[in-house]
């Protein structure tokens, strides 16, 4: 695992990273075919790019970038996230980073939830892992809380990073996901034909 030192460390432990992917990066042999294998070639580095140059995270005046985040399709998803997440971290591209499970998340906000992780919503970026895993019920809750949290992040010039098995759906609270979104398929992890 890296080394790292100071403010970064302080800012990683704050992220709620599980110790698994902790000191991950783009190019960690880990990370590096994950990314060479993902469709479109050299989406994630060009949205990363985007985010160290500023025209992502609260980008005013940027409307075409502004807010817009990554949705990672694929079981190693996740460790494409946290790679790319801490990497911008580490450059000082951002600021702040929580990484959340979606499951976790929904828990919080049950009416007998703690409700821990309003105070983070703001953070420049947030990873949300497992979208698509939740119990899902007729009433639609689950939908309208995460596609509400998406939804407010992006209208706030937030990026969310979305890992998940699946596409998303075409849209988020009347917004086009592909307005929200990069979308990249992990090719060497997805068990169906794109």
């Amino acid at each position: 695992m890296r080394e790292y030192r100071g403010l970064t460390t302080s800012r990683l432990r704050l992220s709620k990273i599980g110790p698994r992917y902790l000191g991950l990066l783009p190019d960690s042999p880990h990370v590096a075919p994950l990314l060479e294998g993902a469709r479109p070639h050299g989406l994630v580095e060009k949205w990363s790019e985007r985010v160290t140059t500023g025209d992502v995270v609260r980008a005013q005046g940027n409307f075409e970038f502004c807010g817009k985040g990554l949705w990672l399709v694929g079981r190693n998803g996740v460790a494409v996230a946290t790679a790319v997440a801490q990497d911008l971290l580490i450059r000082e591209s951002i600021g702040s980073l929580l990484y959340l499970r979606s499951s976790d998340f929904l828990a919080s906000e049950r009416p007998e939830g703690e409700r821990e992780f309003r105070s983070r919503m703001d953070d420049d970026l947030l990873i949300l892992s497992g979208y698509g895993d939740e119990h899902r019920t007729e009433s639609g809750w689950v939908d309208s809380t995460l596609d509400a949290l998406i939804g407010r992040r992006f209208d706030q010039g937030l990026p969310t990073i979305v890992t998940s098995k699946s596409r998303p759906k075409d849209s988020f609270l009347g917004n086009l996901s592909s307005d929200i979104f990069f979308i990249a398929v992990i090719m060497e992890v997805t068990h169906e034909e794109d």
